[in-house]
């Protein structure tokens, strides 16, 4: 019987006072590490790359989520995903104290023109020697489409549609525009690259209009390794055609096989293979010596949880206002403007397009796995047997679930062979594919190379 792939670690962090659970700010270890110190975010960075996880990966909002009660005071006096700093800005920082780390950036399709991200996400793959990732998110929430400009949020089919000419543009500034062969840094005849192999994309539309050429030589990686986040059938087809890895929070293994079942089908259509796109449970872990031990710590952390913190959050994510509802009244969500990939798990089937508050909480916020490492590692043991080949690590007290779980739990996994040893050497293409830097052949944008003939000289 052969021996099943080791699984992908990453720490799943968010540049914000509450991180994972609104009200966290308030304990001890949330006032000994503050979000908007660097060194906070040093000392993580450090901790988990001494302990061997594969990545940090920074999620990332762009603008207040819906109203609550009319207004966002909730908001700011639970710091419910508010302030938050920038996560590009973030793993550019982190590059400078971690070696092997991969650093993922979360950034919207709506955040930066794409010429402008192509370049600050090629930057940050040089500076990192290619370690950086982004997480490929169209964005949904009505406040951050109206910070750049966009009066309401667009239909479904809109926003795709966006976000698939907004790829074709980055991947053809990544891929088409420079000749891998075009830097020769040639000294005695002074000539730094050849301008026969740099070229103009010359892409317009009524979107975009962007004429190129990227002002970023090609990069270790060229294009960032990629994820992609969310479970409705949007979201899935687009892991299935783009990324080399999906996020996701379902409930259970099981709801897992059926997400992994469903990539795999969708990625053959596209002309890829199930194995070239990782999948990436999002679970939180207390852990203790022994169960009492971390029910107890379990107890003592939700003293400081905003109990208010997750409805309001959920509810602001999916784009209305709970405030007035009882928590097991049935609401009509089916026309929500804002994400709906969470909340699969709270219609309860198909077909169905009611749920009450207290079930879009409850999707929001999959219950943390409480343990000593050994039942721990047997949890995640099941996840990896539904087909899960990474964990995102979420943080159940600022920071500390970082600490506990590189310190008692990576151990465990290392010896059981589900979590790497040392790491690969390489871009995190490499570490993670054990093949070359690049982007493979059956990607998208593998079909970009050599499709541009506008030279600059």
């Amino acid at each position: 019987m052969s021996t099943p792939p080791r699984m992908m670690f990453n720490a799943f962090v968010q540049l914000t006072p509450g991180h994972h659970f609104e009200g966290l700010w308030r304990s001890p270890w949330g006032q000994e590490n503050p979000y908007d110190e660097l060194d906070t975010w040093i000392g993580i960075a450090k901790r988990i790359e001494a302990a061997k996880f594969d990545g940090l990966f920074i999620a990332d909002t762009m603008g207040l989520y819906g109203a609550w009660g009319g207004d966002h005071r909730a908001h700011a006096e639970g710091a419910i995903s508010f302030p938050e700093d920038d996560a590009i800005i973030m793993a550019a920082a982190l590059a400078a104290v971690t070696e092997n780390l991969s650093l993922g950036f979360t950034s919207a399709l709506i955040q930066n023109y794409p010429f402008e991200f192509a370049r600050l996400a090629s930057t940050v793959d040089r500076v990192t020697k290619g370690r950086a990732a982004w997480n490929i998110v169209p964005g949904s929430t009505l406040s951050s489409h109206r910070n750049v400009g966009i009066d309401e949020v667009p239909s479904n089919a809109d926003r795709y549609a966006r976000a698939e000419e907004y790829l074709d543009v980055v991947f053809s500034l990544w891929e088409g525009s420079w000749a891998l062969d075009a830097v020769v840094k040639d000294a005695e005849r002074g000539v730094y690259a050849d301008p026969s192999k740099i070229f103009r994309i010359n892409h317009a539309s009524e979107r975009f209009k962007v004429t190129g050429p990227h002002m970023n030589e090609p990069t270790p990686q060229r294009v960032p390794f990629l994820y992609t986040a969310g479970v409705s059938s949007n979201s899935v087809r687009l892991a299935a055609k783009y990324a080399e890895a999906m996020l996701m929070q379902v409930r259970t293994p099981q709801d897992a096989a059926g997400m992994v079942k469903d990539l795999g089908t969708y990625a053959r259509e596209y002309g890829r293979r199930a194995e070239d796109i990782k999948v990436i449970q999002a679970l939180h872990f207390v852990v203790g010596s022994t169960e009492e031990e971390a029910k107890r710590k379990w107890e003592e952390n939700k003293e400081y949880i905003n109990p208010r913190g997750t409805l309001v959050e959920s509810a602001g994510i999916l784009g209305m206002d709970l405030s007035g509802y009882d928590l097991d009244e049935e609401v009509d969500i089916s026309s929500a403007p804002g994400f709906h990939g969470i909340f699969g798990e709270a219609t309860l089937g198909k077909g169905r397009t009611t749920a009450t508050p207290r079930e879009i909480a409850a999707a929001a916020a999959v219950p943390p796995v409480v343990g000593t490492p050994e039942q721990i590692a047997d949890v995640i043991e099941q996840w990896r047997d539904a087909g899960v080949t990474g964990i995102n690590v979420g943080d159940y007290l600022f920071s500390r679930a970082y600490v506990d779980f590189a310190d008692h739990v990576m151990p465990e996994l290392q010896k059981r062979g589900i979590a790497q040893r040392e790491y690969a050497p390489g871009t995190v293409r490499e570490k993670v594919f054990g093949d070359g830097p690049f982007l493979n052949e059956r990607h998208p944008a593998a079909k970009l190379r050599g499709a541009f003939t506008d030279a600059i000289g």
